[in-house]
């Protein structure tokens, strides 16, 4: 699958220090946990802990986690985390 993305100013990036909630397309709503585990409607997504970074792209309707390793950015198609990405999220829509 190839994602292409365009460049927006107004993108919300959830940390493990910043609290908030992302509310994607079809209203699921994102959360991150302080110990990086990425929550979606109130139940931890598979695969999803250790996660450094959360945003939402709204031009692919994909949510974007970066991996607190260092391994890079992985989008979630709904069953799996799918990456490394070539490039950042952050700044796309």
């Amino acid at each position: 699958m190839t994602v292409t993305v365009t460049a927006t100013s107004t993108q919300i990036v959830l940390t493990t220090t910043s609290g908030g909630s992302i509310t994607d397309s079809q209203g699921a709503i994102w959360t991150l946990t302080s110990n990086g585990d990425v929550i979606k409607n109130g139940v931890a997504v598979s695969g999803g802990g250790g996660t450094s970074r959360l945003t939402y792209v709204n031009s692919t309707h994909l949510i974007w986690g970066e991996d607190a390793g260092g391994s890079g950015w992985y989008y979630w198609d709904g069953t799996n985390w799918i990456g490394p990405a070539a490039t950042s999220p952050i700044g796309m829509q």
